[in-house]
């Protein structure tokens, strides 16, 4: 068994930004808190995560299971709300990427990393739905299905990790 992090399976290294449409040249890479809301049409944001720390995993690895979870913080919406987990097609740069361009320069195919099967794939590979949006840690764990073969995939080299855009 190969321990990773501080608990069997933890995988140290993460990068990640807020696209965000009311800021649309901003990158937030360094506010400590990636935003992830749609309060209209015109103010809206999507995370972007990159798990760096997958390379500490050999390739040879066979995957029993994967875990994505996310704290949500805050908000005003007491309904369930879904974010939507979709992998990213384009490298993106951590500290340049803006709701306008991926990397501080190039433009997305569509802003805001929407460009389906340019910027990020049409389809879901996991789904986080949060009953409420008061301070609660949302997980989705897969032992089969879209996310876990994303990841074993990643690992595996079959796939280039651009990471995840959640919406």
């Amino acid at each position: 068994e190969n321990t990773i992090g501080t608990k069997v399976g933890d995988i140290n290294g993460v990068e990640d930004n807020s696209l965000d449409k009311s800021n649309p040249t901003v990158n937030h890479a360094s506010s400590g808190i990636i935003g992830a809301y749609k309060y209209s049409a015109s103010s809206h944001a999507h995370p972007l995560i990159r798990f760096t720390g997958l390379a500490q995993i050999p390739p040879t690895a066979v995957l029993t299971s994967v875990t994505l979870g996310l704290y949500v913080q805050g908000g005003s919406v007491s309904s369930n709300q879904t974010f939507d987990i979709r992998r990213l097609l384009r490298t993106w740069g951590h500290t340049t990427a803006t709701w306008n361009t991926y990397d501080g320069t190039n433009a997305w195919t569509t802003a805001g990393g929407l460009g389906a099967a340019t910027d990020r794939t049409s389809t879901a590979v996991a789904q986080l739905t949060s009953v409420d949006l008061t301070n609660q840690y949302r997980t989705v764990t897969q032992t089969s299905g879209d996310l876990f073969d994303l990841v074993q995939n990643w690992i595996d080299g079959d796939n280039a990790n651009q990471g995840l855009h959640v919406e």
